[in-house]
């Protein structure tokens, strides 16, 4: 390709040369010839003429191969792709994990993972979820968002097949027989998801449940320094709504 390039360019070359030096061999036979009232000078400009003649077309010839084309224009804007790559494809296809959907069912269910924490045994299909708070408003108040975490919680995580079960423990800052204070479980609550299924929880919002739960559960402990500080029984109602 390149060969056949450079005969096309000395071929453009010989043509554009070969007018210059036959007009200067015929300016040169002109000079030697006596023919009256042709001059040198004028001559000269014949030549001049002719050089000029040929500079113009050697600079428009450089200015036609020199000048990149222009693309044409449909004036449409161009989109841009992103391309895919291997690891997003992965993480596509890639399923997700017992312990992601238990994550996920905190999403949809609390709409929040402050303060949260979740294990998980895959022997019993057990799910632990901790959830701490160290300054609960009152007794009360620490004792219902136990119950709104169970059963919002409850709600999701049960939906997934490799769930039996959902443990709740309630934490927060308890003062030991030393004067001490240590994080420790103010509530725990246990509950199989035949027991969960029994109830149909939005109706029972804003009603006192905890005999019903405590019936319900395999495990339903409250620590003696929160169970001591429960003033109002009555209060112990579900609220549909997690507050961390």
């Amino acid at each position: 390709m390149k060969k056949y390039f450079r005969l096309i360019w000395r071929a453009v070359i010989i043509f554009l040369t070969l007018p210059l030096f036959l007009a200067k061999k015929s300016a040169a036979k002109i000079e030697h010839s006596n023919i009256q009232g042709i001059t040198k000078p004028t001559i000269r400009i014949m030549m001049a003429i002719g050089v000029s003649f040929q500079i113009f077309w050697i600079i428009l010839l450089l200015s036609f191969v020199l000048t990149p084309a222009t693309p044409q224009s449909n004036n449409q804007p161009q989109t841009t792709q992103t391309p895919t790559t291997q690891e997003n494809l992965t993480d596509l296809t890639k399923p997700l994990t017992t312990e992601d959907r238990l994550w996920q069912a905190v999403d949809n269910g609390l709409k929040k993972r402050d303060n949260i924490n979740i294990y998980y045994d895959p022997a019993d299909k057990i799910v632990i979820i901790e959830h701490t708070d160290e300054n609960p408003y009152s007794a009360e108040s620490f004792v219902k968002q136990a119950y709104s975490i169970l059963v919002l919680y409850g709600q999701e995580a049960f939906n997934i097949d490799d769930v039996n079960a959902i443990n709740v423990q309630n934490k927060t800052a308890l003062t030991d027989e030393y004067g001490k204070k240590n994080i420790e479980n103010g509530v725990i609550i246990e509950m199989t998801k035949e027991n969960f299924s029994k109830f149909e929880w939005k109706n029972l919002e804003y009603q006192q449940i905890n005999t019903r739960i405590q019936t319900a559960s395999d495990i339903y402990r409250i620590h003696p320094a929160i169970q001591k500080e429960i003033k109002d029984e009555s209060k112990l109602y579900l609220v549909l709504q997690y507050s961390d």
